[in-house]
Parts: C-alpha cells; structure tokens; sequence
C-alpha cells in the first residue's frame, strides 16, 4: 500500500518566521461570502438601473400624450379657421357619398342662390364612372371594357 503525500492539503499554522497565523476565517474572506456581496451589489445596480429606464419610460410616454395632444388642439383650431373662412365668403362645402360608386363627392356652392361653384370630382367624371362600371358588369367574361381581347 503507497502512503500518498497530504502535504499540500494542510494550512501551516505558523509562518517560516516562527509567528502564528490568524485563523483561516480572519485571514481572507472565503469564497462563498465575497460571491454572496458581490450579488448583493449586482442586484442593487440592476434593480436601480431597472427604476431608471421605469422612470425613463413614463417620461417618453408623458411626452408622447403630450405631443398628441397638442396635435389635437392644433388641428381642432385649423378647423375651426377654416369654419370661420367659409363663413366669412358666403360659400359652404358639403360632402356626399355617392352610392352607386362609393366615391366622396364635395361641392363648393354659393350660400346665397345656392348655386354649385365646383365639385370634386366633375359630375363628367362621376357619368363616366357609371357608364363604366355598368360595361364592366355587362362583360364578365375574361375580355375587358375596353379592349376585346385576352394579352
């Protein structure tokens, strides 16, 4: 049987000097306490780093709702701008949805004799867009309106 040397395995309990080393415990922190500190600290700044971008994200949102609503304010007062603009040349807008086509149709018309001064889009436009709707209707087939031939 080998006698295996265990030499490295003890702790001298006195220096080369002949003077008495303090007990381990005193002599260094062990391994398991500076890991506890050290997560302790780690936690600490993650948790403080966390309040901050917490904190960071309110603001960004405050200001946003800000923004928006002085978006808000802002177009409502354009708005009502041009309400006293229209008020102010005698002419109203209005706005219709035509049925047959789905399009939005807005008349500027004279407030006095009630008379159409223009119209978005052209009333041509809107016959035109009938008619061709109701060709295309009519040809359900692989051929257009227009053209009679598959490309």
């Amino acid at each position: 049987m080998a006698i295996e040397n265990l030499a490295g395995n003890f702790q001298p309990s006195t220096t080369s000097s002949g003077s008495k080393l303090p007990p381990a415990a005193s002599r260094a922190p062990s391994t398991s306490k500076s890991l506890d500190n050290s997560n302790v600290k780690i936690a600490t700044e993650l948790k403080a780093v966390s309040e901050t971008n917490s904190t960071k994200i309110e603001n960004v949102e405050e200001l946003q709702a800000r923004k928006t609503e002085a978006k808000q304010q802002n177009i409502e007062s354009q708005i009502e701008q041009l309400q006293q603009f229209n008020q102010s040349i005698d002419r109203t807008i209005q706005f219709q949805i035509d049925d047959e086509l789905g399009v939005t149709v807005v008349r500027v018309v004279d407030v006095e004799t009630d008379e159409l001064i223009r119209q978005f889009p052209p009333e041509e436009l809107l016959n035109l867009s009938r008619r061709l709707k109701e060709l295309n209707e009519q040809h359900t087939g692989s051929s257009g309106v227009l053209l009679r031939e598959k490309v």
